[in-house]
């Protein structure tokens, strides 16, 4: 679809993450909550009521989560394609979404928002904010519908993917973002949605309608929704996702 652009040359990668433990485990789990224990899931998943401190915020891409003839060709090919070709331009179209750390799952992509200080709960209220916050990042790009918030899990460096019986490793490494960043990014996104999820997902010289998917069908961006001078209809946020989402709720890497 030519409303739809996701190469861009000169991605320079953040400074580098300090290095993760390494875990040579079977489907182990990373907490990025508490204490960031690493094991079997059913030992670091832990629910919301228990989390005390938020680490780092995950973003999970799915090789299949996508239209294929949507993407760039062989974007959805390998786990790498992905990155070079959808996921790291759009995460550098960001100040704040380019310091993400990027890990090959063995069949997907994380990409994680490591914060410089962990983000402590004080009360219930503090918990419930940051979970809305979490879901806002994660949902601001064509991320895996069906991953969860804020007791979502990684995959550790090191570990071995069962599905594939390939190994974790990190592709880009990141650098820490602060707490400020991230709820005056989710502030903006509250006054301008349409515009921001654009940015990412849009041909910022040449826009086009990614409902009408035609040259003809310039694509007016506004904070709150677009205008289709040539379909004359206004999309919303749901219709940027729509254009590249091969089905809702994919399970992810």
């Amino acid at each position: 679809m030519s409303s739809l652009t996701h190469s861009q040359p000169g991605v320079q990668a953040p400074a580098p993450q300090p290095e993760t433990p390494s875990n040579e485990g079977v489907d182990s789990r990373e907490q990025l909550v508490n204490g960031g224990e690493i094991g079997p899931i059913g030992r670091v998943s832990i629910p919301e009521i228990m989390i005390t401190r938020l680490k780092g915020i995950m973003l999970d891409f799915d090789l299949d989560l996508y239209k294929k003839e949507k993407l760039p060709a062989g974007a959805t090919e390998s786990s790498v394609k992905l990155y070079e070709t959808f996921v790291g331009p759009m995460l550098q179209r960001h100040p704040l979404y380019a310091k993400a750390e990027v890990r090959d799952t063995g069949r997907g992509l994380h990409a994680i928002l490591w914060f410089d200080q962990p983000v402590e709960f004080k009360t219930p209220a503090e918990r419930e904010k940051w979970g809305a916050v979490v879901k806002a990042v994660q949902k601001t790009l064509p991320t895996d519908p069906a991953c969860a918030g804020i007791t979502a899990t990684t995959r550790p460096v090191g570990s071995t993917n069962s599905k594939t019986q390939r190994q974790v490793r990190i592709i880009k490494p990141g650098s820490m973002v602060t707490a400020d960043e991230v709820l005056n990014f989710v502030t903006e996104l509250r006054h301008k949605p349409f515009k921001i999820v654009a940015g990412f997902l849009l041909d910022p010289v040449a826009p086009y309608c990614p409902v009408c998917a035609t040259p003809d069908a310039r694509l007016g961006v506004m904070d709150k929704f677009g205008h289709c001078y040539g379909g004359k209809h206004k999309p919303k946020v749901g219709d940027l996702f729509d254009a590249v989402f091969a089905a809702p709720n994919k399970k992810g890497g």
